[in-house]
């Protein structure tokens, strides 16, 4: 047994408890497929590199010179770990298991509880389609965890919020400011009545050129594509002013208002596409393996603990799309901790805006 106990969040412990439950399980479930697809082999990141765990019958061959486990055995880990989450200390942001526990999870040949942010994917899995002899090999899948809880929503940090310059009314704007950054409730409401007022809204300030509040989070998206930071920025704007709370509404929006110039609706569908695609995989220095033909996707952890698949295409952006909702965190969490205000007037009719953003995919 390792030295020390392994000590995680939920999304980690969730990542240990889907490969627990896919191997114990033997089948995947696709969002869009009546019949699940039979797990053959699931490729993990271990501590001493990718490990291979080959389904056989009603067992589990760890590795290729080691014996069988019974597929029973991942089913009790993945109940343990499910117990454990949902009785850990309320407030906790990491916890362990009891030594016990953790002994038993690594005899299945598991050697941490998480793949990390280094490495190329949470887990790479080989599976046999309904009706179909030859297998898949389905690659670049990142697990996302709503495992006890609420759905929550995924990949956000302060790094990630997003700058704007506004011009407008001043006496909307004044009441706006004043709005915004209250405190409490109201702010949903504070933004659609502001829009009434026709404001101007551009994304980016003096201070933020590149609209992310981290030169980073900007210079990764901007790597993925040119006009990503631009048009998430804008995207969000649909979300919070014009209650566009899809991604497909707001794609629809931005297109129709082609802020680019001279593109096709189609063309903006297929850059949001791109976008949400990387993103949900974990966007800055992941290099991903995959075709055209299979790019994986999302397996989620449900707040049932229910695993289900979300897959990712390339045909004109496929599921990501239609299945990216936006969402607005609390800004008191991510605004005023920080020392940050929501508005701040810059002028009579000019002020900068700083907002928080969240997504996530639904099946």
């Amino acid at each position: 047994m390792s030295d020390k106990p392994w000590s995680g969040n939920v999304g980690e412990w969730g990542e240990l408890y889907a490969a627990c439950k896919l191997l114990g399980t033997g089948e995947l479930s696709i969002s869009e497929s009546d019949a699940p697809y039979r797990l053959l082999a699931l490729h993990r990141p271990e501590i001493s590199g990718s490990s291979r765990y080959t389904v056989e019958g009603t067992d589990v061959r760890t590795g290729s010179n080691r014996g069988l486990i019974p597929r029973s055995e991942y089913t009790d880990a993945a109940d343990l770990i499910r117990r454990s989450i949902t009785r850990r200390t309320a407030g906790a942001r990491t916890f362990s298991l009891a030594p016990e526990i953790q002994a038993q999870i690594e005899r299945l040949g598991f050697s941490k509880i998480s793949a990390g942010s280094a490495v190329n994917s949470d887990v790479n899995l080989e599976v046999l389609a309904p009706n179909e002899i030859d297998r898949i090999q389905l690659k670049g899948f990142s697990i996302k965890t709503e495992a006890g809880s609420a759905p929550t929503f995924y990949n956000m940090s302060g790094g990630r919020h997003l700058n704007y310059t506004i011009q407008a009314d001043p006496a909307a704007l004044k009441e706006f400011e004043k709005k915004l950054n209250a405190g409490g409730r109201g702010r949903k409401e504070a933004m659609t009545e502001f829009s009434r007022s026709n404001p101007v809204i551009q994304p980016g300030t003096i201070a933020y050129p590149h609209i992310f509040h981290s030169d980073k989070v900007a210079a990764d998206f901007r790597g993925l594509d040119g006009d990503a930071p631009y048009l998430i920025a804008l995207s969000v704007i649909e979300h919070y002013f014009h209650r566009n709370t899809s991604g497909s509404a707001a794609t629809l929006a931005v297109g129709s208002k082609d802020p680019l110039g001279g593109l096709a609706p189609e063309f903006y569908r297929r850059k949001y596409a791109q976008i949400w695609r990387e993103f949900s995989r974990g966007i800055g220095g992941r290099k991903y393996v995959w075709s055209s033909a299979n790019l994986g996707g999302i397996i989620r952890v449900k707040a049932d603990f229910s695993i289900e698949v979300v897959p990712t295409r390339d045909d004109h952006g496929g599921d990501l799309v239609s299945r990216t909702k936006f969402d607005e965190p609390a800004f008191g969490r991510w605004l005023d901790e920080k020392g940050l205000k929501a508005v701040t007037i810059t002028g009579a009719a000019s002020a900068t805006l700083t907002l928080p953003w969240q997504v996530r995919w639904d099946s």
